[in-house]
């Protein structure tokens, strides 16, 4: 189980970091324009994966009984394929987009419609126990996702050819290695069981449940490119990246435990399976914290600062290395709430140009983009004969991994509750 839960997380998590990594290396190889004709992309084929998907890789895996063929799953798998596809060209035609933007839709629907080809194929190595080759998988057509992206951008310049180069390598890969590997655990030979159809009707309210879930997310997407363009869609995109990541990152960490969990309750396994809940548990909550202690703390003195220093001009600084795409910091928005949370009338200032005086509700925030900084943080508490400096400076990454520990050491013994990183420096 181990094994798997390895290999799928880390693999998984690999090959959506690259994917979400293309709203990032097409900005920068390519401009802000063609992010926004890659985000409005993106927020078609979402939808229309949800819709090929159609919810059935939970209920594939868990079918031990074998109520259904694996035949019958794949046949049923090239139905919604072509229903989401012929559902993306109508898409595209009714609303009024150029045919730059409907080959970039076209293109990279094909390149997530792959993932659900692949997905009903995996479906057969999870329910052998091997998802670690799926996770394999994922991790290998990650790295060939933000190569393919970013050599076809600096050897072309060109989106449209790109995203082609990108899907069809990602379908050569699950041609030539994903489905031989698939087929040695699939049984085609048997037959009986229910029909497709059958299928499509008991997987009906996952569909729906899928499609629905998915759709609440892409509507905004979608009316803020009719009202406000694709490029202001893009910078939306950007700013979710790490929400995003997350999210999936929990969704596929919970992936390989549910054949295990099926046959462990099929069997009656009580003690097996509660050892599963455990270490799915522990799992979600090292990916739960996200934050630092010295970052806790940080916050925590600015807030206190604020409320002794009612009066003063607060400034904040931060600096990020020159990948960093977003600005400011979702840290530097947290310490400003931190003092917004003591004054509440206070109003953010991103950055200063032109000729106003300071108001004296004003938070300035302003953002460093230079080198490989990891991450600093300045909060500065003026007034018109002294200064105060709160700062916390990252030297290393592996500061992360050091909160996540004190987290989890934190954690035991500790009533059931919600807990925030600010809980581990006491009252």
């Amino acid at each position: 189980m181990r094994r798997n839960v390895l290999f799928n997380t880390a693999g998984s998590l690999l090959f959506y970091i690259c994917q979400a990594a293309i709203t990032l290396l097409v900005t920068a190889l390519a401009g802000a324009e063609a992010n926004g004709l890659l985000a409005t992309g993106m927020t078609i084929a979402n939808v229309c994966l949800s819709a090929a998907s159609y919810g059935m890789r939970t209920f594939q895996v868990s079918d031990l009984s074998g109520k259904y063929t694996d035949r019958s799953y794949l046949f049923s798998r090239y139905i919604t394929l072509t229903a989401a596809g012929l559902g993306c060209l109508v898409f595209s035609f009714v609303n009024s987009y150029s045919a730059e933007q409907r080959w970039v839709i076209f293109l990279y629907t094909g390149y997530r419609l792959i993932e659900s080809w692949s997905d009903v194929w995996h479906g057969y190595l999870q329910k052998a126990e091997r998802i670690d080759i799926v996770g394999i998988s994922f991790g290998v057509r990650g790295i060939v996702t933000a190569l393919s992206v970013t050599l076809g951008l600096l050897l072309t310049k060109d989106l449209v050819l790109t995203l082609a180069v990108l899907f069809a390598l990602n379908a050569a890969y699950v041609l030539v290695v994903d489905i031989p590997l698939a087929r040695r655990r699939a049984d085609f030979k048997r037959t009986g069981g229910a029909g497709v159809k059958t299928l499509l009707v008991e997987c009906l309210p996952l569909a729906v449940y899928a499609f629905l879930n998915t759709t609440i997310a892409s509507v905004p997407r979608y009316y803020c490119e009719r009202i406000l363009g694709s490029v202001k869609l893009g910078y939306f995109n950007n700013v979710f990246l790490p929400v995003m990541i997350l999210q999936v990152a929990v969704i596929y960490l919970f992936v390989p435990f549910i054949t295990t969990f099926a046959r462990l309750w099929t069997d009656r396994n009580g003690k097996g399976f509660y050892k599963g809940l455990r270490l799915l548990g522990a799992a979600l909550v090292a990916l739960w914290i996200v934050g630092t202690i010295g970052v806790a703390l940080l916050a925590r003195l600015v807030g206190q600062a604020a409320a002794i220093f009612g009066g003063c001009d607060v400034e904040i600084v931060e600096a990020h290395h020159n990948r960093k795409a977003d600005a400011p910091s979702g840290t530097a928005l947290l310490l400003a709430d931190a003092v917004k949370a003591r004054r509440p009338d206070a109003a953010y200032v991103f950055g200063r140009a032109g000729h106003h005086p300071r108001q004296p509700n004003e938070i300035g925030i302003h953002s460093l983009r230079m080198g490989n900084v990891v991450g600093e943080h300045e909060v500065i508490f003026a007034t018109d004969n002294q200064t105060i400096t709160l700062k916390h400076q990252a030297h290393d990454r592996a500061l992360f991994a050091e909160g996540a520990l004190a987290a989890a050491d934190f954690l035991q013994g500790q009533p059931a509750g919600l807990y925030h990183m600010e809980d581990l420096l006491g009252p």
